[in-house]
C-alpha cells in the first residue's frame, strides 16, 4: 500500500508543479507573508475557509504573499488552484530526517530547514510565516531565520496535549521557535498567560478572533429530532484510542435503539480522519446518517450537537444550537475540566425529556452563549494587519 502511495506521489501533477516552488524561493525579492497549511484543511480544491479573510486583508494592504499546501501521501486529493505545491520539498524533508538521530524533532527539523536552504540556493526575503497546526514551523525556522513565525489557532487549546502549551508549561517547540499564536479569544489567551512560564506570550499571542466566525445566529427554539454528531477518530490519535472511541460509539449507539427513542444522528468525520479507522458498522443503525460537507447545511438541518471534544462546538453555539458532551473519556473530557463549559452534565439518553422541553432547550442555548463569547470573538482585521505593518 506504501509503495502504491509513493508511485502516485512521484507521478502527480502536483509533484511536478513543486519545482516552480524552488525557482521562487531562488529569487532574491521580498515576500511579507508566507501561509503553510496542511492539506487536510482544504475544501473541494478550495483554499482552506479560515485563511481566506486573512488572504482577502492582506490583499487589501498591498502586502506581497503565497500560499503553499502541505501534501498528505495517504489521501490524494487535487492540489487546491490558488496554492503552491509543497511536495518535492515536504519529501526531501521526510528523507532527510531519517539520517538524524534523536528524539528533538524540532532541532532536526530546524538543521534540515538549514542545510536546505544551502543545497537550493534560498534567496527569498520572508519576513513572515503563518502556519495552521504549527504545520513545520521548525523548518521554516531553519529555512528562514529572520522570518517572524505566526501560528493561526485551529481547534481547542488543551494541557492535555502537546500545542501551545504541554502539562500547564510553555512547550519547547514555541520558544526554541520564538513562534507567536494568533488566538481565537480572550479566554484563550488568558489559559496560555496562566500556564507555567506563560509570561511569554505576553508578546507572543494575539487576539485575532476567528475567521470562521460569523454573527451569532438566533437561538433553536425546540429540538428539531435531528442531531449533528462531530467524530473524532483522527491520525493523531494512536490505534487504541481510536479503537476506544469506536467501542465507545458503537454502545452509545446500541443504547440509543434499545431504548427506542426517536431521533435522526447526522455523523460528521474529522478533518484529519484519513480513513484511520472503519467506521462503516456506524451506518447500519437506521437512525444514522451521513452528514453533509457543509457545515452551515449541518446546522439548517440539525437543531442540536454532540461531540466528545470538537471545536465544531463553537460553531455550533454560534448558529443557535446547544451541544452535549458525549463524556467517553475523562482524558478527553477538556470542555469541562478546563474551561467550565455549562452543559449541566447532560446525557442525551437519560436526560431527553428534558431536551424536549422548550423552555429548558432555550435555558440551555443562551448559558453556552454566555460562556463561548470571549472564546470565539468575531475576526478583527485591524488587529491582525497591525501585525504585519
Amino acid at each position: 500500500m506504501k509503495l502504491i502511495n509513493y508511485l502516485l506521489f512521484f507521478s502527480s501533477l502536483s509533484f511536478f508543479r513543486s519545482f516552480k516552488l524552488i525557482y521562487y524561493l531562488n529569487s532574491k525579492n521580498k515576500t511579507d507573508i508566507l501561509f503553510y497549511y496542511p492539506q487536510y484543511l482544504s475544501h473541494q480544491s478550495s483554499l482552506p475557509k479560515c485563511i481566506v479573510p486573512l488572504i482577502k486583508s492582506i490583499k487589501k494592504n498591498n502586502l506581497s504573499f503565497i500560499v503553499i499546501e502541505e501534501p498528505n501521501l495517504y489521501q490524494r486529493k487535487p492540489l487546491t488552484k490558488k496554492a503552491d505545491s509543497f511536495d518535492f520539498l515536504w519529501i526531501l524533508v521526510i528523507i532527510f530526517r531519517k539520517f538524524y538521530k534523536g528524539n528533538d524533532y524540532g532541532k532536526i527539523d530546524v538543521k534540515i530547514g538549514t542545510l536546505l536552504s544551502k543545497i537550493l540556493c534560498v534567496n527569498r526575503d520572508i519576513k513572515n510565516i503563518i502556519t495552521i497546526s504549527q504545520s513545520l514551523q521548525s523548518f521554516f525556522k531553519g529555512m528562514f531565520p529572520n522570518a517572524s513565525l505566526y501560528d493561526y489557532q485551529h481547534g481547542l487549546i488543551s494541557l492535555k496535549y502537546n500545542g501551545y502549551v504541554c502539562e500547564n508549561s510553555v512547550a519547547k517547540h514555541i520558544i526554541n521557535n520564538k513562534s507567536n499564536v494568533l488566538l481565537y479569544g480572550t479566554d484563550f489567551q488568558n489559559k496560555l498567560l496562566n500556564s507555567k512560564g506563560g509570561k511569554y506570550f505576553k508578546k507572543h499571542s494575539f487576539v485575532i478572533g476567528s475567521t470562521s466566525f460569523k454573527e451569532y445566529g438566533r437561538p433553536k427554539k425546540s429540538f428539531n429530532g435531528s442531531i449533528l454528531f462531530s467524530l473524532q477518530f483522527t491520525q493523531s490519535h494512536s490505534r487504541k484510542i481510536n479503537e476506544f472511541l469506536l467501542d465507545k460509539t458503537i454502545k452509545f449507539f446500541d443504547e440509543i435503539e434499545s431504548n427506542k427513542l426517536n431521533f435522526n444522528i447526522y455523523i460528521k468525520s474529522h478533518p484529519r480522519f484519513d480513513n484511520c479507522i472503519s467506521i462503516d458498522n456506524l451506518y447500519n443503525y437506521k437512525f444514522v446518517k451521513n452528514a453533509p460537507n457543509d457545515l452551515e447545511h449541518c446546522f439548517r438541518i440539525c437543531s442540536l450537537h454532540i461531540t466528545e471534544y470538537s471545536s465544531v462546538l463553537f460553531n455550533s453555539i454560534r448558529a443557535g444550537i446547544p451541544t452535549l458532551l458525549t463524556r467517553f473519556s475523562n482524558r478527553l473530557n477538556i470542555y469541562e475540566d478546563e474551561y467550565g463549559f455549562p452543559c449541566n452534565s447532560l446525557c442525551l439518553i437519560n436526560d431527553f425529556d428534558k431536551i424536549n422541553n422548550d423552555l429548558f432547550f432555550n435555558k440551555l442555548i443562551n448559558k453556552q452563549l454566555k460562556w463561548s463569547k470571549k472564546l470565539f470573538e468575531p475576526y478583527n482585521e485591524k488587529k491582525f494587519i497591525e501585525l504585519f505593518i
